[in-house]
């Protein structure tokens, strides 16, 4: 189940860059009792995702990959009760991290390491 979830985004993400040109984005995943899944890559100091799609309450998992041989980074998210945070780690490495998060809104997600260049937003649908 999880390696279909991890197809299906990837297969979403080679249609948004091909329509994008170049801005990952993922909308949620299949439905399955409340919660969502989300694989986000940390590689080549980028992360392969620039956009989360997520519905408000549901409890959401964000499986963080660090594919970066030597490199730290970690997986924060600025949410409306504060932060949301994977501790910063030299890949390769994979995190997991589960909330909930009950406002809509668009919150900014970032590594702290390199926060020029990684960052993106999670959009909470409500």
């Amino acid at each position: 189940m999880r390696r279909t979830r991890y197809v299906a985004t990837l297969m979403t993400l080679a249609l948004v860059l091909a329509a994008c040109g170049g801005e990952g984005e993922t909308t949620k995943p299949d439905a399955g009792g409340g919660e969502t899944d989300i694989t986000l890559l940390a590689q080549n100091v980028a992360f392969d995702l620039t956009k989360l799609n997520v519905p408000a309450g549901e409890q959401i998992t964000i499986t963080f990959e660090n594919r970066d041989a030597g490199i730290r980074h970690n997986l924060l998210i600025n949410g409306p009760s504060g932060r949301i945070a994977t501790d910063v780690e030299t890949g390769p490495v994979t995190q997991t991290l589960t909330f909930t998060i009950d406002e809509a809104g668009t919150y900014r997600f970032l590594c702290e390491v390199h926060p020029s260049v990684m960052v993106g937003e999670l959009v909470v649908s409500g």
